[in-house]
């Protein structure tokens, strides 16, 4: 689901206290309320436009079979962000059950359209370790 960004609303709502200054000072400035609003609504629209679509993503995860108590074990992710080029900062999260220990959220880049990240499990008991999901989140370019 995409969502407004905090950013965003605080771009769109900061306009409006000094808008109604500017209107105190002198009434006829009421057009530059509208055309802040516009140009706000502009600068949110091409944000979201050059968001990169979930149908340029490539994602695998890679995790080991076999994991020793106590040993901790790498899970490979891999994303492909083709044909989009630009970097693209991912925040990744690992969403798993059993006897593990919750993962950090691991921050990182892409660059050329690739991205390479590992992220660490540690089992505490003997039991079964599923992944459920990779949850990704990153944000527009402006």
């Amino acid at each position: 689901m995409m969502r407004p960004t905090l950013r965003a609303v605080l771009l769109f709502s900061a306009g409006i206290p000094l808008f109604l200054l500017v209107l105190a000072w002198n009434s006829l400035f009421w057009g530059l309320g509208t055309a802040y609003s516009l140009l706000a609504l502009a600068a949110i629209g091409a944000d979201a436009l050059l968001l990169l679509p979930t149908r340029h993503l490539r994602v695998d995860v890679v995790a080991p079979a076999h994991m020793p108590v106590a040993d901790p074990g790498e899970v490979k992710i891999a994303i492909e962000t083709l044909p989009v080029r630009r970097a693209v900062r991912f925040d990744l999260l690992l969403e798993i059950t059993g006897p593990a220990a919750t993962p950090a959220l691991v921050t990182t880049e892409s660059t050329d359209g690739h991205l390479a990240a590992t992220i660490e499990l540690a089992s505490n008991r003997c039991g079964r370790i599923s992944i459920l999901a990779a949850w990704l989140r990153w944000r527009g370019p402006l």
